[in-house]
């Protein structure tokens, strides 16, 4: 699919699901319209699009929906491009994001980033550090998605208890990443639990994922109740 300006609003439109739109609508996401398109579809509709004038895309048309910003971001992740192509274009991403949809769906598709994780890491230090509620979640889901490994832990437990909470999004965020890091790295993590470090929501929140997973152990999840706040 060829993106055209003047037909593609109709053609995101048709794309519509009725009772898929009224259920996104009561989880309240984002202040964009929801036009009601699944996610299936819209990874589908970004491979096609990336393949195409994505780019024409991405920098002229509007935000009218979240499906648009949504779609943006695939086909970043979607997109064969120069890395130096895709920080751009991840910047510009960064600057329009405005739900927890719109991070949690698109990272994923990212997998430029695996074999540049030192650019990318210092790209999102910005916004890890002090911006909007949506691009420091962006980042963590960044973090999530790429940065849990044996090469990485060390600096991205270092990295979290510096980084501001008190935002909802933000704060579950942080937490999920908690829960998966105990998961895969139960020693370093255990230890920014037994500081007490953290806020009082994402500290409690990270244990209750704890003890929900399958993956913890009856013992350790005994044991992380120590550290509830």
């Amino acid at each position: 699919m060829e993106y055209i300006n003047k037909t593609f609003k109709k053609e995101l439109l048709a794309l519509a699901d009725k009772k898929y739109k009224e259920f996104s609508e009561k989880l309240g996401i984002g202040q964009l319209e929801m036009f009601g398109i699944r996610i299936p579809v819209l990874k589908k509709l970004a491979k096609e699009l990336s393949k195409t004038n994505w780019q024409e895309f991405f920098d002229c048309e509007e935000n009218f929906c979240a499906e648009v910003v949504t779609l943006k971001g695939m086909c970043l992740g979607y997109a064969k491009l120069e890395f130096d192509y895709f920080l751009k274009y991840l910047k510009k991403f960064f600057d329009m994001v405005e739900s927890w949809v719109e991070t949690d769906t698109t990272v994923p598709t990212f997998k430029i980033v695996v074999k540049n994780k030192e650019r990318v890491w210092q790209e999102i230090m910005p916004y890890l550090l002090g911006a909007k509620e949506y691009q420091t979640r962006l980042a963590l889901i960044i973090l999530l998605d790429y940065f849990l490994t044996d090469d990485w832990i060390d600096k991205v437990l270092e990295i979290l208890p510096k980084i501001e909470q008190g935002q909802y999004y933000v704060d579950m965020a942080f937490a999920w990443i908690l829960s998966v890091c105990f998961v895969k790295y139960r020693e370093k993590t255990l230890k920014i639990f037994e500081k007490k470090c953290l806020s009082k929501f994402v500290q409690n929140k990270a244990i209750q994922k704890c003890r929900e997973s399958f993956r913890v152990s009856f013992d350790d999840k005994q044991l992380l109740l120590n550290f509830k706040l």
